[in-house]
């Protein structure tokens, strides 16, 4: 499995931005304000052999779980592949898995989500490995089905 640290990254590029980043002993809790001034959250999983980072797929979220703080306030607006993948980027640690479940329902960004993957694995780019990337849903089943064709 391969890894990956981003050495430089052009913040001319970035849509997103560091507002504040929140440590423990194995964990990271990093809060960044997107362009229109709202915040989303990512967290990155200290590991022995590297790091596991949790990604937000959206502003909020319209499922409601009660174990979840996420849709407290409502679903806002879904965020588009490049504030997905800059999540990731914006690390700066040694991350070789990937995992959406931070803010929101992954599925219900379905578009933006396989598009974030096709960038993180694309060869070209970060060349994530597939076998490093889990997509945590609660379920639409009918975009659950279309991911196995499409990632």
């Amino acid at each position: 499995m391969s890894n990956f640290i981003l050495q430089s990254t052009h913040k001319k590029n970035l849509s997103i931005s560091t507002k504040k980043v929140y440590k423990s002993s194995d964990t990271e809790k990093y809060v960044y304000e997107l362009k229109d001034n709202r915040y989303i959250e990512t967290v990155f999983i200290k590991r022995r052999d590297g790091g596991t980072v949790c990604v937000s797929t959206q502003v909020g979220c319209s499922v409601g779980c009660i174990f979840c703080e996420s849709g407290r306030n409502g679903f806002v607006r879904n965020l588009t592949p490049s504030e997905i993948v800059q999540q990731v980027i914006l690390i700066r640690q040694k991350v070789n898995r990937i995992v959406f479940m931070g803010m929101g329902e992954p599925l219900f960004n379905y578009d933006n989500l396989i598009a974030a993957i096709h960038i993180l694995r694309d060869r070209n780019g970060l060349n994530f490995p597939t076998d490093g990337i889990t997509v945590s849903t609660v379920g639409p089943v009918n975009q659950l089905k279309n991911c196995a064709k499409n990632i």
